[in-house]
C-alpha cells in the first residue's frame, strides 16, 4: 500500500445542468484539481429519474424536491468525481420509487457509492473503491431527516424498509432552576397530563422536550447509541477491508448559539470514530 493518497472533498452537488460544455479557464482549474485527486468524493444530493411509474413526491420533501436528469451522474464523472453519498435529507424526496431510480443510474454508471439503501444493512455497509494508491472505503450517514426517511432492519419474517443511513441524536435543554420551575408552573396551569415524568426533581417534560435544571444554559444533544454502535462498527468492518476509511455525514445541525460548530452528538460520534 502506498503510504500517501489525494483526497479532494467537496461538498453538496445539486447540479442540474451539463457541465461539459463549460471551458471557462477559472472552471477548469477548478476541475482539473478534482481530476488530479486519486479519491474525489462528493455528496449527491440530487434524486436521478425521468419521473418513472412509483417516482412520487413524499408528503414531506427536504426543503424542496430534488431531481436530475440521469445523464447528470455522467458530468459528474466528467469533472472527474468517483466517489459519491446519496444519505441526506432529500434522499426520500420521492419516496422509495425515487431511492431505487437514483441507486440504479449510479450502478449502471459504474460508480461507488454509499449512504441509502433497500434495508439498514444495505445503507449502513461500507462501499469501496479500488485505486493505485490503495483500497478506500466509504460509509455515508445523514443526521436530517423526515422520520419516514431513515432505513429499517430486515428479519428472518420481514423485510426491512429502504432508505437512509440515519445517526440520530436525543436533544434536551438545561435551564436555571428558577426556570425549570417557571415551566412545571406552566404545565399545571394549562392542564397538560399524561407524560410520565422523571423521578429526578430536576428533570421535566413539557411539550415533548426535556428540560433539565443545571448551569450549562442551552441546548444540548447526544447521539443516539444504537446509530453510534452501528455506524462505528460499519467503520470497523471497512478498516479491516480497506487501506483508506472515509466517514460522511450530512447534518444541519449546529452547536448552541454557534452554527459554524458542529453540534455536541456530532462531536461525540468523530471522536468515536477516530478512536
Amino acid at each position: 500500500m502506498n503510504k500517501e493518497i489525494t483526497l479532494v472533498a467537496s461538498g453538496d452537488s445539486l447540479i442540474t445542468m451539463r457541465q461539459s460544455v463549460h471551458s471557462e479557464p477559472d472552471f477548469m482549474e477548478l476541475v482539473e484539481i478534482i481530476r488530479s485527486a486519486d479519491v474525489a468524493f462528493t455528496n449527491h444530493e440530487m434524486l436521478l429519474h425521468d419521473y418513472e411509474e412509483d417516482c412520487y413526491p413524499a408528503a414531506q420533501s427536504g426543503g424542496t424536491y430534488t431531481r436530475a436528469a440521469p445523464s447528470i451522474i455522467n458530468e459528474l464523472r466528467w469533472m472527474g468525481y468517483n466517489l459519491f453519498s446519496t444519505a441526506n435529507n432529500h434522499s426520500l424526496d420521492y419516496s422509495y420509487g425515487g431511492l431505487f431510480a437514483t441507486k440504479a443510474y449510479l450502478e449502471a454508471a459504474g460508480v461507488t457509492y454509499a449512504g441509502t439503501g433497500r434495508d439498514l444493512a444495505e445503507a449502513r455497509a461500507p462501499a469501496y473503491l479500488d485505486t493505485v494508491k490503495g483500497r478506500v472505503a466509504l460509509i455515508a450517514a445523514c443526521s436530517t431527516f423526515a422520520p419516514f426517511g431513515r432505513a429499517g432492519d430486515s428479519r428472518r419474517d420481514m423485510r426491512g424498509r429502504p432508505g437512509l443511513n440515519p445517526l440520530r441524536y436525543d436533544t434536551w435543554y438545561e435551564v436555571r432552576p428558577e426556570t425549570l420551575e417557571r415551566i412545571k408552573k406552566i404545565s399545571e396551569e394549562m392542564g397538560i397530563d399524561g407524560v410520565i415524568q422523571s423521578e429526578d426533581p430536576g428533570e421535566f417534560h413539557f411539550l415533548r422536550t426535556k428540560y433539565v435544571a443545571g448551569p450549562n444554559v442551552g441546548s444540548h444533544t447526544k447521539g443516539n447509541k444504537s446509530d453510534l454502535e452501528g455506524n462505528l462498527e460499519s467503520i470497523r468492518e471497512a478498516a479491516r477491508q480497506a487501506d483508506w476509511v472515509l466517514f460522511s455525514l450530512h447534518a444541519h445541525e449546529g452547536a448552541w448559539k454557534d452554527t459554524e460548530r458542529p453540534a455536541e452528538f456530532i462531536e461525540e460520534f468523530a471522536r468515536a470514530a477516530v478512536d
